[in-house]
């Protein structure tokens, strides 16, 4: 029976699938970042989830490409079902964040939590540190500071996933694994880095 997997793969099965290129979208956030003069940017992942890893290593490709220090303590690894416990130690969060000018989100609702984290501790963003989250979520663009972030195709990834697999069940050998290059929403939660 023909069988596309939807939104990521899975290492343990040999299934074609459709997803967004999520070391890509790791990379590009990262990237983003980078180019507006970010040098110490912390990182926020989910560790229960394919897409976590992958997008944690495009972080980790663009610091390397940009010569840039990965430091560990910079870093915060959480699961879903722990993700609002997070910031109820606030501290943890902001020490995770001491010395960074900005930080990518593994998803804008972790994006959204720690602005509001940020903004009730006093810090301006993107004045004292940019915010880069990934889905583009709709309340993205409607929270109090609207948020940079990758754009997540739902629309053209379920096309794309129906196609390949109405062509996968006339032509069984057709390879239908695609991925989805991502695109950047630029809003109001990063801004070009002038060190201080």
């Amino acid at each position: 029976m023909p069988l596309i997997f939807m939104g990521s793969n899975r290492e343990d099965c040999n299934f074609p699938y459709v997803s967004l290129d999520d070391v890509a979208v790791g990379r590009m956030a990262t990237e983003h970042l980078i180019k507006l003069g970010h040098k110490r940017i912390g990182g926020f992942f989910v560790s229960d989830v394919t897409y976590g890893a992958m997008r944690f290593q495009g972080y980790m490709e663009a610091l390397h490409a940009a010569s840039l220090p990965y430091t560990p303590w910079q870093s915060l690894w959480y699961t879903n079902e722990d993700e609002i416990e997070i910031f109820e130690g606030t501290p943890r969060v902001m020490k995770r964040l001491e010395g960074c000018t900005a930080v990518v989100c593994c998803n804008d609702r972790l994006a959204l939590h720690l602005i509001d984290v940020l903004t009730a501790a006093g810090f301006d963003v993107p004045g004292d540190i940019s915010v880069i989250g990934i889905d583009n979520v709709d309340m993205a663009a409607m929270c109090k500071v609207p948020l940079t972030t990758i754009e997540h195709p739902k629309v053209e990834l379920g096309r794309r996933a129906a196609q390949n697999l109405i062509k996968t069940i006339k032509t069984p050998d057709f390879d239908a694994t695609h991925l989805i290059k991502p695109k950047l929403v630029e809003r109001e939660s990063t801004r070009k880095w002038i060190e201080k």
